[in-house]
C-alpha cells in the first residue's frame, strides 16, 4: 500500500513539472518568432546605422571639398562667413579654419567650444586637412557633421521596434497555441476513444478521416493493433473456453468412476478393474493434454529455447518412417527421400512435426491403404510431402484445420481419439523454423501434407 501511494505521488510529481505538448509546440513556435525578430532587429540597427554614417560621410566629404575649392579659388580675395555659408549644403555641418592654430572662421562657435570641451566624437563625422590659400598661405580645414537627429529618429523607430516585438510575441504565443490546440485536437480524440476501449469494446475503432498525415497514420496503426489484440483476444476466449471443455470431460469420467467405486468397487473386483483402467486412460490423455496446452504457451510466449543446429531431413524423415513401420504394420509406407538436404532447426521439434503429421495420416487411413513420404529438395528449398489415401478433410474445414480444439469432423474424432492440438503444434513448429505448410484434401480420396523449408544458408543469413 505504501509503495503504491508512493507511486502515485511521483506519477503527481511527474506531471506537475511535465509540460504538455501544446505548451511545447507554443514555446517552440514563440523561441523561433523571438528569434527571428532579433534577427530583424540587428540587421535593422547594421544596415539603419551603416546607411546614416555612409550618408553622413558623403555629405562631409562633399561639403569638404566644395570648401576647399572655394578656400584655393584664385577669385577668391578673403575669407567671409557668408561665402562659405553659401556653400554648405547641410545646416548640419559645421565649418572651422585655423591658420596657425589661431581659429580665422568659426561658423558655429558655440557647436565648437562644447565640440573641444566634451570631445565626444562619437556622434559626429569629420574631415580635417591643409589647404594652400593665396591670403593666408597653409590653412587648416575642419568640417565637422553631426547626426543627432539621425540618432534620436534612429531611437524612435527603436522604440517602436520594441512595441512590435512585444506585440510580435504575444500574438507569437496565441497564435502558437491555437495551432498547437489545433493540431493536437485529432490526438485528443484518439486518446479519448482508446480511454474508453476496454476488454468489452474491443471493436470500437479510430475514425481514419482526413488527409494523409502522420496522425492518420496513427490511427490506421492503432487499428490494426486493436484488429490484432481483438482477433488475439477471442483465440484466448476460444481457448480457454475449449480447454475447459476439453478437461471437463475426463474429470467428469474419472469422479463418475470414483463415485462407482464409492458404491461398488469395494466389493466387485470387475467394477474395481474397470474404473482403475478408465480413470488409467482419462488421466493418460488429460496428461497429454496438459502437456501440449503448456507446448502451445510457451510457444505463445516464445519462452521455448530452441536449440538450432545442422539437421539432414533426409536421415530424420528415414528414421520416422523406420519407427513408424514398427509400431504399425497395417499400413505400407511408400517413401521416395532424396538424400543430402539439410536445413537450420530444432531437431526435436522437427521430429514431433513429422510424428504429428505421420500420426494423422495412419489414424484417418484404414489398414492395407498406402501412406507416401516424399521429401525433394532445390538450391533454396527443402519439400517434405505426406500423402494418405484415407477420408479426407471437407473442404470447408481446411482453413480451420491449424485452429486449437477444431475438429473437422467429431464423429470420426469419437471414434478415433485426438483433441485438436496436433496441427495447432505442428503449424507453431513450422512458423518458429520459418516454413510454410499446405494441405489438400478430397473426402473419400485422402490428405496431402507439403511443408517447405527454406535452405540452410538462408535461414543463417535471416538469423544474423
Amino acid at each position: 500500500m505504501l509503495l503504491k501511494n508512493k507511486r502515485k505521488r511521483k506519477i503527481r510529481k511527474q506531471r506537475k513539472y511535465t509540460f504538455s505538448i501544446s505548451m511545447r509546440i507554443t514555446a517552440a513556435f514563440t523561441i523561433l518568432i523571438v528569434l527571428l525578430l532579433i534577427f530583424i532587429r540587428l540587421v535593422f540597427n547594421m544596415t539603419v546605422e551603416a546607411l546614416v554614417y555612409n550618408n553622413e560621410y558623403k555629405t562631409v566629404e562633399t561639403n569638404y571639398k566644395l570648401i576647399k575649392d572655394f578656400l584655393t579659388g584664385d577669385s577668391i580675395e578673403g575669407i567671409e562667413e557668408s561665402h562659405i555659408k553659401s556653400n554648405i549644403v547641410n545646416e548640419d555641418i559645421y565649418v572651422a579654419i585655423f591658420h596657425n592654430g589661431t581659429p580665422i572662421f568659426l561658423s558655429n562657435k558655440l557647436f565648437f567650444t562644447y565640440y573641444y570641451e566634451v570631445k565626444d566624437y562619437e556622434d559626429y563625422i569629420s574631415m580635417s586637412g591643409k589647404v594652400n590659400s593665396e591670403r593666408f598661405g597653409d590653412i587648416d580645414l575642419l568640417v565637422v557633421s553631426s547626426f543627432e537627429t539621425e540618432k534620436m529618429i534612429i531611437e524612435f523607430m527603436e522604440n517602436v521596434l520594441n512595441v512590435v516585438d512585444v506585440i510580435g510575441i504575444l500574438l507569437a504565443i496565441i497564435v502558437g497555441f491555437y495551432i498547437s490546440r489545433k493540431m493536437l485536437s485529432p490526438i485528443k480524440e484518439i486518446t479519448s476513444m482508446t480511454r474508453d476501449i476496454n476488454i468489452h469494446q474491443l471493436n470500437m475503432r479510430l475514425a481514419v478521416d482526413g488527409p494523409d498525415d502522420e496522425l492518420r497514420r496513427l490511427s490506421i496503426t492503432i487499428n490494426e493493433m486493436l484488429d490484432r489484440l481483438e482477433q488475439s483476444f477471442e483465440q484466448q476466449k476460444r481457448f480457454v473456453s475449449d480447454s475447459s471443455h476439453e478437461l471437463r470431460t475426463p474429470i467428469t469420467v474419472i469422479q463418475g468412476y470414483i463415485d462407482l467405486l464409492a458404491r461398488w468397487g469395494k466389493k466387485d473386483e470387475a467394477v474395481l478393474d474397470e474404473s482403475i483402467e478408465a480413470i488409467r486412460n482419462e488421466t493418460e490423455g488429460m496428461k497429454e493434454l496438459i502437456e501440449k496446452l503448456l507446448l502451445l504457451a510457451r510457444y505463445d510466449n516464445d519462452t521455448y529455447q530452441m536449440e538450432f543446429g545442422d539437421v539432414d531431413m533426409s536421415q530424420l524423415l528415414n528414421a520416422i518412417v523406420h519407427e513408424t513401420r514398427l509400431v504399425d504394420e497395417e499400413h505400407p509406407i511408400i517413401e521416395n527421400i532424396q538424400a543430402g538436404h539439410t536445413i537450420l532447426g530444432d531437431i526435436k521439434l522437427l521430429k514431433q512435426l513429422l510424428r504429428i503429421i505421420m500420426d494423422n495420416a495412419l489414424k484417418y487411413t484404414e489398414d492395407r491403404n498406402n501412406i507416401y513420404v516424399t521429401l525433394t529438395g532445390s538450391e533454396e528449398f527443402v519439400n517434405i510431402t505426406i500423402q494418405d489415401k484415407g477420408i479426407g478433410i471437407c473442404e470447408e474445414d481446411i482453413p480451420y484445420i491449424f485452429d486449437r480444439f477444431y475438429r473437422a469432423e467429431s464423429s470420426r474424432n469419437k471414434e478415433k481419439g485426438g483433441n485438436g492440438l496436433g496441427l495447432s503444434i505442428a503449424k507453431s513448429i513450422v512458423d518458429r523454423h520459418s516454413g510454410e505448410i499446405k494441405v489438400n484434401s478430397i473426402i473419400g480420396s485422402g490428405t496431402e501434407v507439403i511443408i517447405q523449408f527454406k535452405k540452410q544458408l538462408d535461414l543463417i543469413e535471416a538469423r544474423d
